[in-house]
């Protein structure tokens, strides 16, 4: 865990309640990014938790309430007091209230007295999260000591009396909010995405009795994902995207994304939804995955495609990265889209057009008949760049095309003897007449200057037209000089350095990936260490395949119907 984490966005869940959103973010940033960042040197030395810091538990009992806190219904004040008590819950742990006078370890209670809880308080600097939190202070304490699962068999015993001492109405107290706090303590007892672990099943029915309990008018139960295989950026899409899924399926308030493992999510689902999972909804999936991937390799893409004085520019790096030549005219395509044309630019580049031109006048090496028509054109037309925004896009995407064709297919472009430029003129349909005006202008500039000229295309329709005239080219190409060895050689020299993660990715190879890797079940609370697989894979063929090289994928997705 860095010890600043004052870089993070935390991002809002709009059917969240905004206030418990911004409550959160407060926290984090006020407390946790605060004083609260010298519990990450306070180790826990035996236990479930041995070898996590303080800090690390603390981070994971508030995230799960925060994830908690809308079905709940919290309102600002119970999510301040519940934030503030699940950082200070183990004061047992903290010194130097861990220790008592003689020496020895202070029992819980003995350590989480008021005075003890607000002086650790005073230290964290909570003021600016919470600054009427001296008046919550017993409600703290309260809270505290409820997420503690058994009596503590020590001095402090919670009665009436204290309750009534609280802020918060002690219905509340009572309820909801003590079985939040016995939620979220118990869910970092869970170490394991292994839903059929006994460990596992115990600790998840003792957190769903709690978290049930919080909420009598609206019941959950457990559902999850869990992958065979941790292949970094690639397995990430693939958890988010199955988050959204489930979320966006069923609701986000009838589904809460609540434990996060490596190797899978478990969420809560309620009872009254029942978990859909068949080869359709796996397409659907997919076809989500796929989108993601693309949109990621998109994002890759563009630092090695940039708009530059001389247009927008393919580095080699973006040849190399494995990406198709669609792929990398969409990134074109986006950045065209971007890009916006200021008056003043307008200007400036219609005065150079402008100047282009009349240098021509004077040049000696022109025929006195194009000269002529310099002279007409000079006087027709006032603005030689036009101020059409569509109009500049459309020249941006031509020049883009030009600077690639130079860069990228030199070779094909003189086996037929042709020029970038000229391709482009007859590959729009541009006058013929018109080509030895367009010469005069400089390359730097002439896409915007023929824009005038241009077909009112989209540019992605001019893209549609620019891949298929790569295409040409490169069958054209083959015909008037065999270099298709030299290239294929190229290419497979270039992919050997690709990772997966860049690599095009359909959703046919993500539907069988899925069906060998993914694994969707469902808990039967009412069968108590009994879970039903809607969707299983036999997760020990994963090691198989990695330690036999000739091994097969013959294991499918077996698809358990619900009853």
């Amino acid at each position: 865990m860095p010890s600043d984490i004052s870089f993070l966005e935390f991002a809002e869940d709009s059917e969240q309640d905004q206030h418990c959103a911004d409550v959160y973010n407060e926290y984090l940033h006020r407390v946790a990014n605060g004083k609260m960042r010298r519990y990450k040197q306070i180790i826990h030395d035996r236990g479930e938790k041995q070898g996590q810091s303080y800090y690390g538990h603390v981070m994971d009992l508030v995230s799960v309430a925060d994830k908690l806190s809308s079905a709940i219904g919290l309102d600002e004040q119970e999510m301040r007091c519940v934030l503030l008590a699940l950082t200070i819950h183990d004061m047992n742990k903290i010194p130097p209230y861990n220790k008592l006078p003689n020496g020895r370890e202070a029992k819980y209670a003995d350590a989480a007295t008021p005075e003890n809880i607000r002086e650790e308080l005073e230290q964290l600097e909570v003021d600016s999260f919470f600054p009427k939190w001296r008046e919550y202070v017993s409600d703290i304490v309260l809270l505290a000591h409820f997420h503690q699962e058994s009596a503590t068999g020590t001095t402090y015993v919670i009665d009436q009396r204290k309750i009534n001492q609280c802020t918060l109405p002690p219905g509340r107290l009572k309820g909801p909010l003590k079985s939040l706090m016995k939620a979220a303590d118990t869910s970092d007892n869970s170490h394991s995405g292994d839903h059929c672990d006994p460990h596992e099943i115990h600790i998840r029915d003792k957190l769903l009795q709690h978290i049930n309990a919080a909420m009598p008018d609206q019941q959950f139960r457990f559902i999850g994902h869990r992958l065979a295989e941790l292949r970094g950026i690639f397995t990430n899409v693939m958890h988010n995207e199955l988050v959204k899924y489930f979320r966006q399926k069923y609701g986000e308030k009838n589904c809460i994304d609540l434990l996060y493992y490596p190797e899978g999510v478990n969420y809560l689902l309620d009872k009254q939804m029942p978990l859909q999972w068949n080869g359709e909804t796996l397409r659907e999936v997919a076809r989500r995955m796929q989108k993601r991937l693309a949109e990621i390799q998109l994002e890759e893409l563009a630092q090695f495609i940039k708009a530059r004085p001389a247009g927008i520019v393919v580095d080699d790096a973006a040849i190399g990265s494995g990406a198709s030549i669609e792929q990398i005219f969409e990134a074109i395509v986006n950045i065209v889209y971007r890009k916006q044309y200021k008056s003043d630019w307008c200007e400036q580049r219609n005065t150079f057009a402008r100047n282009d031109l009349e240098e021509a006048l004077i040049n000696p090496m022109n025929s006195a008949e194009l000269k002529e028509k310099i002279s007409s054109l000079l006087q027709q037309r006032t603005r030689l760049i036009a101020t059409d925004e569509m109009m500049l896009k459309r020249g941006e995407f031509a020049s883009a095309y030009r600077k690639f064709l130079e860069d990228h297919r030199p070779v094909e472009l003189k086996a037929l003897r042709d020029e970038a430029w000229t391709r482009i003129y007859r590959l729009f349909k541009l006058p013929e007449v018109n080509y030895p005006i367009y010469a005069l202008i400089d390359p730097f500039r002439r896409g915007y200057f023929l824009a005038y000229d241009l077909p009112a295309l989209e540019v992605d329709e001019m893209k549609s037209a620019v891949l298929a005239d790569i295409v040409e080219l490169e069958r054209q190409a083959s015909k008037a000089i065999p270099i298709r060895k030299a290239k294929k050689v190229k290419a497979n020299e270039e992919m050997e350095q690709v990772d997966v993660s860049t690599t095009s990715i359909d959703t046919e190879y993500l539907i069988d990936y899925l069906e060998r890797n993914l694994e969707v079940w469902i808990s039967l609370p009412e069968q108590k260490a009994l879970s039903k697989h809607v969707g299983a894979m036999d997760f020990g063929d994963t090691l198989r395949r990695y330690t036999n090289a000739k091994g097969t994928s013959a294991n499918k997705m077996i698809i358990v119907l619900e009853a």
